[in-house]
C-alpha cells in the first residue's frame, strides 16, 4: 500500500479521541449511577430533639400538634431542598439568581475577603 504516514497519524489521533470520548461517558455513567443509588438510600438524620419528645400542654393539644406538624414538615421541605431531593424545583435558577441575594449577606462576604487579605 503506498501511501504517507500522515494518513496514519491522522487516524491514530482519532481513534486516540474516540476513546477518550467513550471513557469520558463511562465515568459519567458511573457517577450518575452511584448519585442515583445514594440519592435512593439517603435519609436525612432527625434531630433528637425532636417535637415529638417535648412535652405538651393539655389545654391547647390539638393547636400544639397542628403547630408541630407544620414545623415539622416545614423542616424536612427545608432539608431535602438543601440536600437537592426535590424533584420539582429549578435549583439552577434559584443558585444564579442576583435578586435573592442581600446586601447584608455581601457586605459580609466582603469583610471576610478582606480580613483574609489583611493576613
Amino acid at each position: 500500500m503506498q501511501g504517507s504516514t500522515k494518513h496514519v497519524k491522522k487516524l491514530g489521533s482519532l481513534l486516540r479521541d474516540y476513546e477518550e470520548e467513550r471513557e469520558a461517558e463511562r465515568v459519567r455513567n458511573i457517577r450518575r449511577t452511584q448519585l442515583a443509588a445514594e440519592e435512593s438510600q439517603f435519609i436525612p438524620e432527625e434531630d433528637e430533639d425532636s417535637a415529638e419528645d417535648e412535652p405538651v400542654e393539655s389545654g391547647d393539644v390539638e393547636e400544639a400538634t397542628e403547630a408541630d406538624n407544620r414545623a415539622e414538615f416545614e423542616r424536612r421541605i427545608r432539608e431535602r431542598f438543601i440536600y437537592g431531593l426535590l424533584d420539582n424545583i429549578d435549583y439552577d435558577r434559584v443558585d444564579w439568581d442576583e435578586s435573592l441575594d442581600t446586601d447584608n449577606d455581601r457586605d459580609t462576604e466582603e469583610r471576610w475577603f478582606d480580613d483574609e487579605d489583611e493576613d
